[in-house]
């Protein structure tokens, strides 16, 4: 049995899902997805459900409305069953295998989290002062599963990690830089390129 769940959100991408669920489910074919598609008004959910029956490991659940990536990635982080779960974006693609081998070997008993790093600041903008905020962006991370389920959701928001990673390691916790891109391409354009953050002035915090 896996130790690790990944975790994909839709919403009006299904032609970028369906590439990011078959690039992992290419490399890693007994690996669990789970896929929440919020609510997509374009029919996506429809195909989504025909991926999901015709690939064993897949997963779909449905939402009746957009509850937007951070609370959709909680949603489903609070479901899972297995010591881990990644976080794997829409328009992300794995084109080699390693990665999840790589992320979990990093987390030991002091990591809570591991994945591409980066400093931010308290608003979510990302920065290079070095008393930044350590942050380990989700669009594929490695995240330990009773850790995250006892501290603060991810959040909609355009850091949407932000105030769970940052509290994890005011806990004690530390997070661990991985070469994530070394095994990820990641164009930065997904859900946002198609309908924007749709947070209103939190948009602004990214």
């Amino acid at each position: 049995q896996s130790a690790v769940t990944a975790l994909v959100v839709n919403y009006c991408t299904y032609d970028l899902t369906r590439m990011a669920v078959w690039s992992l489910h290419g490399h890693y074919p007994e690996l669990p997805i789970h896929i929440v598609d919020n609510g997509s008004p374009d029919g996506s959910g429809a195909y989504l459900r025909q991926l999901a029956d015709s690939l064993p490991p897949v997963s779909l659940t449905q939402n009746s409305g957009n509850r937007h990536h951070g609370p959709a990635m909680d949603q489903m982080a609070r479901q899972v069953n297995t010591p881990y779960f990644l976080t794997f974006d829409s328009d992300a693609i794995l084109y080699r295998p390693g990665i999840v081998e790589m992320l979990y070997q990093a987390l030991d008993k002091h990591q809570y989290a591991a994945g591409h790093q980066m400093l931010m600041d308290q608003a979510g903008f990302k920065t290079t002062d070095p008393d930044g905020i350590p942050y380990v962006h989700p669009f594929c991370a490695l995240f330990r599963t009773d850790a995250y389920q006892a501290l603060p959701p991810f959040e909609k928001h355009g850091s949407p990690c932000l105030r769970n990673e940052w509290t994890a390691q005011k806990a004690g916790w530390q997070l661990e830089a991985c070469p994530v891109k070394a095994y990820v391409y990641h164009p930065w354009q997904g859900t946002v390129s198609q309908t924007g953050h749709q947070l209103g002035w939190r948009s602004k915090l990214r």
